[in-house]
């Protein structure tokens, strides 16, 4: 049903993942890319999402099949649109807009254009609870939500796509800003919503760090390489 790179990248990538994981060993080295690939620093081989470990135990006793790593990219839509319709509704208190946009969100270009990337869709059915999370710490003065915040963010973070993390950084630093110096309550956010990001921050990347360890070394000696 999801054609291109979700069955010639992602399916392959994500299966010896699984195969790795399924008979308890870590992927660390992937012997089928080039003269050998080490498979933990690529983000979008997503071993350390949880939602993934998911189709691992689906399938222990057998290889990943590509109908359950459709599944699982749908299911992220459902995902899109129930956490963009608990953002509205929490932010109009009123339900027909709420489901509205969460229609709009699933069906929306971004998505209906990448079905066949696995990762973005991954990162973007988490992005409205970030949204959620955090615009609730702010307003709120709410440290667990600011916490819950943070978790969702280093979801996106470890879905592997990290050009989306870094678009839900900007909204979310571009967001606070417009409240704390234009939005009603600008007088009492100060300097609230600059710990309330931070923490936010941190939280986010503390989580993600085990995946961005091996990518940043990974990284390093590649450019080496080259020089």
């Amino acid at each position: 049903m999801i054609p291109w790179d979700a069955a010639d990248f992602f399916y392959p990538l994500l299966g010896f993942v699984h195969e790795e994981l399924r008979h308890f060993r870590m992927p660390l080295w992937s012997p089928y890319v080039f003269a050998g690939y080490p498979v933990i620093a690529d983000p979008e081989a997503q071993i350390f999402y949880p939602v993934n470990w998911l189709m691992t135990l689906a399938r222990l006793f057998h290889p990943l099949s590509f109908k359950l790593l459709e599944i699982q990219i749908v299911l992220h839509y459902f995902l899109a649109g129930l956490s963009m319709y608990w953002l509205m509704k929490d932010w109009t208190k009123k339900q027909l807009p709420a489901l509205t946009a969460g229609v709009i969100y699933m069906f929306s270009g971004p998505l209906a254009t990448h079905a066949q990337h696995q990762s973005i869709v991954n990162a973007l059915g988490w992005w409205p609870l970030v949204f959620l999370f955090a615009r609730r710490a702010l307003h709120g003065r709410n440290w667990r939500a600011a916490g819950w915040a943070g978790g969702a963010f280093g979801m996106v973070c470890l879905t592997g796509h990290y050009q989306h993390v870094v678009y839900l950084a900007l909204l979310l630093f571009l967001y606070f800003v417009y409240e704390a110096c234009f939005g009603p309550d600008r007088r009492v956010l100060w300097p609230h919503w600059m710990l309330v990001l931070g923490f936010i921050a941190v939280c986010g990347a503390g989580i993600a760090m085990v995946q961005l360890i091996p990518t940043a070394e990974l990284s390093a000696i590649s450019r080496s390489e080259e020089h």
